[in-house]
């Protein structure tokens, strides 16, 4: 089969200038001497013309696709090209005494035998936290438990029927929610369990019970970590209720070494100081929390963890706080050498 010669096309247009006719370089290079194009028939071309287009052909096929690819794929002194993907600027590093928390919120029917005693009967609630705390967590309704580094096989099952929260139509379904937290010794996090437009809580006192309403509720454990030694940790929850308007309120906020006051957006808050609790961690362990008594809608606990949920009726969460990560200090041997009596004077 003959070669394709090359054609003009003859959609686009083409203009030629001649050149002038005082032109240094007529004599050489006459232009005068190629044949008048047509439009749709064969261009001649003269001999540096073809030595030129073999040329640029050799250089494409030597090169390849490259040449369809950024610079910075071809030339390595160049910065990489930057792409929807690419990270423009580098991660941000935690501070020295950070430590990572995984909070995962699961929901399971209310009397659903998963979480009654196939599940605390595989969960470590005597040294989870101590026996005062216990008894107080017990009029407020909560219930909390080690669930150790492995995950129990009553645990493993409920994580595994349950469907991430962002799935279509996830109001109507079993779900389950993670997020990650990276927080700072002394500073403290909001965890937000439930929210109502309107509940009655009876608040335990020192003397018994105390019945109160509360519009727009929110309930929140505000998780503060301390770092005990490496690998170790002890993570504080202090109960609160935020409930009313959001309006500008006063609060406390960490400058440095320094606490604040200044103004935000916020709730009135009932914090429950007297029903904290705290448990210890090591990395890979998580703790358990929920309602203790589902079927009592005037705890706090009841509140906190059990909602209604179109099509499933009551859903009872489950609050598993994980201790993923930390930040772990090496130790510095000093090089071996003379005691400082042995040492000359």
């Amino acid at each position: 089969m003959a070669a394709h010669r090359p054609q003009i096309d003859t959609l686009l247009a083409f203009s030629y200038t001649p050149p002038l006719s005082n032109s240094p370089f007529r004599s050489r290079f006459h232009l005068g001497h190629f044949r008048p194009l047509a439009l749709g028939g064969p261009m001649p071309a003269s001999p540096r013309l073809a030595a030129l287009s073999i040329a640029l052909g050799g250089c494409c096929a030597l090169c390849g696709c490259t040449l369809l690819k950024p610079i910075a794929d071809v030339f390595g002194y160049w910065p990489s090209a930057r792409t929807a993907s690419s990270n423009t600027l580098p991660p941000l590093l935690p501070s020295r005494d950070a430590l990572q928390i995984d909070l995962i919120f699961v929901e399971r029917p209310v009397g659903d035998p998963l979480l009654g005693k196939s599940l605390w009967s595989q969960i470590d609630q005597v040294g989870a936290v101590s026996t005062t705390e216990a008894e107080s967590l017990k009029r407020l309704g909560l219930r909390i438990g080690n669930a150790g580094e492995s995950i129990c096989p009553t645990l493993e099952q409920i994580l595994r029927e349950s469907e991430p929260a962002d799935t279509p139509s996830s109001d109507t379904r079993i779900s389950v929610k993670k997020e990650t937290l990276c927080i700072g010794p002394g500073v403290s996090s909001p965890i937000t369990t439930n929210s109502l437009a309107k509940c009655t809580i009876d608040v335990p006192t020192v003397s018994g019970t105390k019945q109160e309403n509360f519009e727009n509720f929110r309930s929140v454990l505000r998780l503060t970590a301390h770092h005990l030694q490496d690998e170790w940790a002890r993570l504080e929850f202090v109960p609160e209720v935020d409930f009313g308007q959001e309006r500008l309120r006063p609060a406390t906020a960490s400058a440095g070494l320094q606490s604040v006051w200044q103004p935000t957006m916020s709730q009135e808050v009932e914090t429950l100081l007297a029903q904290r609790f705290s448990t210890k961690l090591h990395v890979g362990e998580m703790v358990a929390i929920t309602a203790d008594a589902p079927e009592n809608p005037r705890l706090f606990g009841t509140r906190a963890f059990v909602r209604e949920q179109p099509g499933n009726g009551q859903m009872q969460r489950v609050l598993l706080v994980r201790l993923s990560n930390m930040s772990r200090v090496d130790p510095v041997y000093a090089e071996a050498g003379p005691a400082i009596s042995d040492r000359r004077r």
